[in-house]
């Protein structure tokens, strides 16, 4: 009795940890998972930079790091693309806050 138990708690540990490893937007015929993945970042990024743009603080790098990430990715570099991205969308949430925070800045008396 024990001894099936355990087969079956080791197969079905397998089966649970058995996954697909590729993300839902891998194309077999190309191979363009990096495209895909690279087309959604920037589009978050666009649309953070978008929203601090919106609120009037926007910062003055998040331009700079889009044209930096579509570089590097062309060169073939994902992860540099990938963390330039992330910092442009970071960037655009932080001008968010900041005019949050400072709505109603003015003197301390």
């Amino acid at each position: 009795m024990k001894k099936l138990l355990i087969t079956i708690l080791t197969v079905f540990s397998f089966t649970v940890c058995a996954g697909d490893s590729m993300p839902s937007t891998h194309n077999w015929n190309d191979g363009s998972t990096n495209q895909a993945l690279y087309d959604i970042a920037l589009a978050e990024a666009k649309a953070e930079q978008k929203k601090a743009a919106a609120v009037e603080f926007e910062w003055r790098d998040i331009g700079k790091f889009m044209k930096d990430a579509k570089k590097a990715f062309d060169g073939g570099d994902w992860a540099k693309a990938k963390k330039l991205l992330s910092k442009a969308a970071e960037q655009g949430r932080l001008g968010q806050q900041q005019a949050i925070d400072q709505a109603n800045a003015g003197p301390s008396f």
